[in-house]
């Protein structure tokens, strides 16, 4: 019981410093002084307990820093693969996708599983003048190494030399292994008329 009390001021004394850090920050624009100079005159921070709050609020955003991270990497990686979609090179495509990569196409009647299968199911598009392009979608950090990204994206296809939309829908896995990250999972399928 006598450590909850002493947790509650080290909680208001951690807002406390947020508050004067956010003011000083806004007053001062970085103008003047070196800012490092004005933060570290602080009140709070010139005693023990306010430099303790000011390195455990450091250390809890940290994880969070680390998952935003992952979410962008990983959407990166599928923006890499529409827009080699959209050059019409399957090579390019399949090196996006793991070796032991699942893909379950938009109109294909068979799952493509490794590396050989997927760069046969995109192999049509060489050349083509195919085009895709990624438009709503939400991403899922499961964790540093492991993202879901769902979403909607329009395949246009040139079909008696007229371009041809395909709404569709996405779901992509991606892990990160050795640094890198790559599509585990692939599934896309049409997407119904909207209401």
């Amino acid at each position: 019981m006598s450590n909850t009390p002493r947790a509650l001021a080290s909680s208001a004394q951690a807002l406390s410093l947020i508050k004067a850090v956010t003011y000083r920050v806004s007053e001062r624009h970085f103008v003047g002084r070196p800012f490092m100079e004005d933060f570290m005159n602080i009140p709070s921070l010139q005693k023990p307990a306010g430099i303790f709050s000011l390195v455990l609020l450091v250390l809890l955003t940290l994880p969070l820093i680390a998952i935003a991270g992952s979410g962008e990497e990983a959407n990166a990686v599928i923006d890499r693969w529409s827009a080699a979609y959209s050059s019409n090179d399957p090579e390019a495509v399949t090196r996006n996708y793991r070796p032991d990569a699942i893909l379950l196409g938009t109109f294909s009647p068979a799952i493509s599983q490794g590396t050989d299968a997927i760069r046969a199911y995109f192999s049509d598009i060489k050349g083509s003048g195919a085009k895709n392009s990624i438009g709503e979608r939400y991403t899922m950090v499961l964790n540093d190494n492991a993202v879901i990204v769902t979403g909607f994206y329009d395949f246009t296809r040139l079909k008696d030399r007229q371009a041809v939309s395909a709404p569709s829908r996405f779901t992509m896995l991606l892990i990160k292994d050795g640094g890198e990250w790559l599509i585990a999972h692939h599934h896309s399928s049409p997407r119904g008329p909207t209401s």
